[in-house]
């Protein structure tokens, strides 16, 4: 988060009335920069002065009146060239809901759940191609374009639910872009905009803005135990603000259960690649993320029993001309070659 955007907050910080999300990443942003929480303190010092009806006879640094008026002058031109900051905006999409609940639908037939407000932090850039370990055949490291959705987290929120927190954040050269992002309960939400908008669960409560220098974090509580081998999925959309043909969908599945393994045997491959990069996710217990702007147009192939998810992976993609590429031990990325 940069010390411009940071000092939008500062008032609705120290007054109490920052949202919860945006209050997680200012605290976040202090926990993280040591400067940034002294500036802050620095602000809060003359907050509490300025708020307390009492005249106060005190004693500040040399310079201070002159550094004073140089920061009111530069934040009256930057309101009057721009009156309505970020954080007005933010506030205004996300108040006063705070937490949204799901209909209380089955998702994949395993859990009920819900998704919790965003919360921003500082962005964290992930590695280059050259560190992958890229799948399939004729897939260069060119070719794995950096994931919108950059990893999934588990944790226990504070309010007893245990959360999946989706880390969604845009490529280097988008600055930035109005983003989508849906829990699905089939894979025809994928490919299909309207069976997406009539049946899918909105992820946010409207499209929303997110910049290049912030990570934006979906999280989304199990409110009830899931049947063993279960995945979730979510897909997550955006368009550049400035070209809205600049524009990129992708899917992740992920295992609800942490604690245990896919189920005993393998499902059978349908064809389906969507349904097969699932099925893989649910039997390796590992996490895929797809990429979904345009579909396969053939049948993916089904993987042979007994492979290990690099070869299962790379059977499946290579099949449709995918390439795939490790971001982790548990994170793979299965992406169109160009």
């Amino acid at each position: 988060m940069k010390l411009e955007r940071a000092r939008e907050l500062y008032s609705d910080y120290a007054e109490g009335t920052l949202s919860p999300a945006m209050k997680l990443a200012l605290e976040q942003h202090f926990d993280a920069d040591t400067e940034a929480r002294a500036d802050y303190d620095e602000f809060a010092r003359i907050f509490a002065v300025l708020g307390d009806s009492a005249p106060l006879e005190v004693n500040v640094p040399l310079g201070f009146r002159a550094k004073v008026m140089e920061l009111a002058t530069a934040e009256q031109q930057r309101r009057a060239s721009a009156p309505r900051s970020l954080g007005d905006a933010i506030r205004e999409w996300f108040a006063p809901s705070g937490r949204r609940r799901l209909s209380g639908g089955i998702l994949a037939g395993a859990a009920a759940l819900v998704v919790a407000g965003i919360m921003f932090s500082p962005a964290m850039q992930i590695t280059g191609t050259n560190t992958a370990v890229i799948f399939g055949t004729g897939a260069t490291a060119s070719d794995a374009t950096p994931p919108t959705i950059q990893s999934v987290s588990t944790g226990e929120g504070t309010d007893g639910n245990f959360y999946h927190y989706f880390h969604i954040h845009l490529p280097q050269n988008v600055q930035n872009a109005t983003v989508n992002a849906y829990v699905l309960t089939s894979s025809d939400q994928i490919t299909n905009a309207s069976a997406r908008e009539a049946d899918a669960h909105p992820a946010l409560s409207a499209p929303t803005l997110l910049t290049n220098d912030v990570e934006m974090q979906i999280p989304v509580a199990l409110t009830k135990r899931p049947e063993a081998g279960s995945t979730l999925d979510m897909l997550v959309s955006w368009y550049a603000n400035n070209d809205p043909s600049q524009s990129k969908t992708q899917v992740v599945f992920t295992p609800f259960d942490v604690a245990d393994g896919g189920p005993a045997t393998a499902p059978v491959a349908n064809g389906n690649f969507y349904d097969t990069l699932r099925n893989i996710a649910s039997v390796y217990h590992v996490t895929v993320i797809a990429d979904a702007t345009t579909s396969p147009t053939m049948a993916a192939t089904g993987w042979a029993s007994g492979d290990d998810v690099g070869n299962a992976l790379n059977t499946v993609a290579g099949s449709v001309g995918y390439g795939v590429r490790k971001l982790n031990d548990t994170t793979y990325q299965v992406f169109e070659t160009r």
